[in-house]
């Protein structure tokens, strides 16, 4: 099996960045006042820390997404971010992985990305605040307001 470059911090950033599909979803879910997890990108990796929640496959919208967060549990993207895979997941990752992390949603944040590779998005509904995981690093994304 061919292994695929995982997304670098930058590469994840654009991807959120204010106007696209992503980004809409994540607005949604500020503007909601609710929490989110979530991971994008999907292979064994990831499915062998995921409990429960259920499968979709399903095409990604902001609206799907904000909905989905709701039940809060994870929601699991395709790697390029255009399909909702899972949703309603508990993430389970190894917690012997160090983080500096206080936060329930933030901690399995930042050990999912460590684990898979993958970049993994928190939404912190107390704060407000967009904080994204990937390769170890930590990134808190600005608001719309502030970017433009």
């Amino acid at each position: 099996m061919v292994q695929l470059a995982r997304p670098t911090l930058r590469e994840t950033i654009a991807r959120l960045a204010p106007g696209t599909a992503l980004r809409d979803g994540l607005e949604r879910i500020l503007r909601g006042r609710t929490g989110a997890l979530i991971v994008i990108g999907y292979d064994d990796s990831v499915e062998a820390i995921c409990d429960g929640g259920f499968s979709l496959d399903v095409r990604y919208a902001p609206t799907r997404l904000r909905e989905l967060s709701k039940m809060d549990g994870a929601v699991v993207l395709s790697s390029d971010g255009g399909r909702i895979v899972r949703a309603n997941v508990q993430l389970v990752p190894d917690p012997s992985i160090s983080t500096e992390e206080s936060g329930t949603r933030h901690r399995s944040a930042e050990r999912t990305a460590i684990q898979t590779g993958y970049p993994v998005i928190s939404v912190s509904h107390s704060m407000s605040i967009v904080t994204v995981y990937v390769a170890g690093e930590r990134h808190v994304i600005p608001d719309s307001a502030t970017i433009l």
